[in-house]
């Protein structure tokens, strides 16, 4: 029973320190530098506060622009299923690449495209093609938007929070240094 009115008497003194160490206290027996550390944490708090909602609308904006663009990859290209003609070859940018041949509305069309590894002679493949019957490379995936949406939102939260962290840092390492000229002066006073 002890432990628990120790805790709760612990998390009331850190919340009075907490609003004693607060920026605008009329307390003349505080310094200058712990009023701008205090301002400092309430200006990161505050900034990390209102990064939220703009990651989350910019995530948003990333998603549906993506999401557009990659329906139109889409609704621009047909896929057909083609027929590997020889082994993969591997080319000098790490990637395969295969003869493969599909029948189209004009015939059976050859071509030189981009596979994987484990393919092998005889295999079907799905190849993509733009308006002109020419190969392309694969569209993206939908779920492609989502990341791209989550990876946008996610760079503006921890960018705000690791400069908020290092404004915080920076202000603390001045402090601690002003405290310290305040201290030798105090003490090599006559």
């Amino acid at each position: 029973m002890t432990t628990s009115t120790f805790q709760i008497d612990g998390m009331v003194s850190r919340t009075a320190r907490l609003w004693r160490c607060r920026p605008w206290n009329a307390n003349p027996l505080m310094r200058w530098p712990d009023r701008l550390l205090a301002a400092v944490r309430i200006l990161v708090a505050v900034l990390v506060l209102v990064s939220v909602p703009v990651a989350g609308a910019v995530g948003t904006i990333t998603y549906t622009d993506d999401a557009a663009d990659i329906r139109a990859e889409r609704a621009g290209a047909t896929v057909v299923t083609a027929l590997v003609l020889q082994r993969p070859e591997r080319t000098p940018a790490h990637l395969y690449r295969a003869r493969v041949s599909w029948a189209g509305a004009s015939g059976s069309s050859v071509a030189t495209v981009t596979v994987v590894r484990k393919i092998s002679e005889g295999d079907r493949i799905p190849v993509w093609l733009n308006a002109s019957g020419n190969p392309i490379p694969d569209p993206r995936a939908p779920s492609a938007a989502v990341m791209s949406g989550i990876g946008a939102a996610m760079v503006i939260l921890l960018g705000v929070g690791f400069t908020g962290l290092c404004l915080i840092f920076l202000t603390e390492s001045l402090v601690t240094r002003l405290h310290s000229i305040a201290w030798d002066r105090h003490l090599s006073a006559p």
